[in-house]
């Protein structure tokens, strides 16, 4: 599994890069064309290296094309070089592609700057964080729906910033493994008691997160089980108005701002607003806030790393080293590279 994410994230590196090379040469397009093709791309290669780095830590980073054996032994570079490299092709993509795009499979100037908030949060660059979040919420592109299990019900809502494109031919199979056997799914991921009993019975994401078969419970957000062709949304505008609340949160900003973001989230949700301005308070809110929801949509392991509340909060991770994959065993056997090394602990 460890060995599958690598390589096919790398693989879809590879893609991006083998067609940024071949741009500049194509006559036919204008240089407007041309940046607004290498802004897709240098997106979708920054989305993959973030997704590297949150997974493996330290990775090489690959920005020209893999031809045959040519160019296969890159080190791995340390982190704050990877997030230069991330933000770079961010900012780049931010510049030339059009401010906003009704289709959200494809990038847009604000979902660069979607990404690049999400980026500046991980890095801890609280200030960018903000900075990016408040475009993305000013831009007016994007609006909260009202109810928030319309958010999954339709592909391309108001709501979404960037989705994944699936269909019937090139299916995910998300539902599948989430939903129960007596529904034809193979339920090998179901959701933790903790997080149902997480949810007050008032709200809304509840029901629009979680149904039952029986007493065991199972993730709906998506649920085309018969052809995999739902969407799955990657950013969406509730992340940044959460993104803002924490990122003013750890530079000690201003608890009304903080408190006016994180109840636009919860009032949507049907919950009552938090009054209080202690900031570890508002911190722990945001914590849960995000937790709820965001469930299923693959971002409470990587919170709880950047964050160091893993060990504390998952049994099974006994010490750091945990908070990491390990590199594939076959990239370490396989590669004579002296840049490539194992993560400490496996």
């Amino acid at each position: 599994s460890v060995d599958g994410i690598w390589s096919s994230i790398y693989d879809a590196i590879n893609v991006a890069n083998n067609v940024i090379a071949k741009i500049p040469d194509i006559g036919d397009m204008s240089v407007e064309e041309k940046n607004r093709a290498l802004g897709e791309l240098y997106f979708l290669r920054a989305l993959n290296h973030f997704n590297l780095l949150n997974y493996f830590g330290a990775i090489p980073v690959k920005t020209s094309p893999t031809i045959g054996v040519n160019g296969i032994n890159v080190a791995r570079e340390d982190i704050g070089s990877v997030y230069n490299q991330i933000i770079t092709d961010l900012q780049f993509a931010s510049q030339y592609l059009p401010a906003s795009s009704s289709i959200k499979i494809r990038a847009s100037k604000q979902t660069a700057n979607a990404l690049l908030a999400r980026v500046f949060l991980y890095k801890k660059d609280f200030a960018n964080a903000i900075v990016y979040a408040s475009e993305v919420i000013n831009s007016g592109n994007y609006s909260l729906l009202g109810n928030y299990a319309d958010v999954f019900l339709d592909e391309e809502t108001a709501e979404s910033i960037f989705e994944v494109d699936f269909t019937a031919l090139d299916r995910n199979r998300i539902a599948e493994y989430n939903f129960p056997l007596t529904m034809n799914g193979r339920r090998e991921v179901a959701p933790a008691a903790s997080l149902v009993n997480g949810y007050s019975q008032n709200d809304a994401r509840l029901n629009a997160s979680i149904a039952f078969s029986g007493t065991e419970p199972y993730a709906i957000k998506y649920d085309d089980l018969s052809t995999g062709s739902d969407n799955f949304i990657v950013i969406r505008l509730a992340e940044m108005y959460l993104i803002r609340a924490e990122a003013t949160a750890m530079q000690n900003g201003d608890p009304l701002q903080i408190r006016n973001d994180l109840n636009t989230i919860r009032v949507r949700s049907g919950l009552p607003v938090v009054n209080s301005s202690d900031i570890a308070v508002l911190l722990s809110g945001i914590e849960s806030e995000r937790q709820l929801e965001f469930a299923f949509e693959g971002h409470r392991w990587f919170d709880l790393v950047r964050t160091g509340r893993a060990m504390a909060l998952i049994p099974t991770v006994s010490n750091i080293n945990k908070t990491l994959f390990p590199i594939p065993l076959s990239e370490l056997l396989s590669n004579t590279n002296p840049g490539m090394t194992q993560n400490p602990g496996y």
